[in-house]
């Protein structure tokens, strides 16, 4: 298929990172609005501890029933950097280290109830932003983009993680 040399003045234009960010600017920025108001509302909601670097740990598909080694491989991070944070996490309350109940030399890392309430006003936060998104960009422009970014995060490992089908894009998952 040939251009002619308007369409491609018009779709280099489109693509100008000095005129217009590039997607992943965009998405990055779209990522740090969206975190700087879940960060506000945990914060407001009673757990103002938390700071950034749990969150990250927090994050889809979840910490619940995880090993810290598998958490790590997740995060692409050493198990004696995430300790730190698991200690923090522990410490105020959100979760417990058990032992793997498959086989006792290992521990897993379980959700208590103040974590559960954490990761049910995370989901519910995300759900917020979502309708404030939708509203937005109005119902059918915010679907496209679901579907559009779904197609993308496919090919993310942690997309299917935990050996289930994926909860579609726009839904509520946790510390996205």
């Amino acid at each position: 298929m040939s251009s002619t040399p308007e369409s491609e003045s018009t779709r280099d234009e489109a693509f100008n990172p000095t005129i217009h960010p590039r997607i992943v600017a965009l998405l990055r920025l779209a990522h740090e609005t969206a975190q700087a108001l879940l960060y506000e509302h945990v914060a407001a909601a009673g757990y103002p501890e938390l700071r950034p670097a749990h969150f990250r740990l927090l994050r889809f598909p979840g910490i619940d029933g995880v090993r810290p080694t598998v958490l790590a491989q997740r995060l692409e991070t050493s198990k004696q950097a995430l300790t730190p944070l698991l200690n923090d996490l522990e410490q105020w309350g959100y979760l417990e280290r058990r032992l793997d109940p498959d086989d006792g030399r290992g521990r897993i890392l379980c959700l208590t109830p103040r974590g559960h309430d954490l990761m049910g006003g995370i989901r519910q936060r995300h759900a917020d932003i979502e309708r404030e998104w939708a509203q937005t960009l109005g119902t059918a422009r915010f679907a496209e983009l679901c579907a559009a970014l779904g197609t993308i995060a496919q090919g993310h490992p942690t997309y299917h993680a935990a050996n289930q089908e994926a909860a579609p894009v726009g839904s509520t998952n946790p510390a996205s």
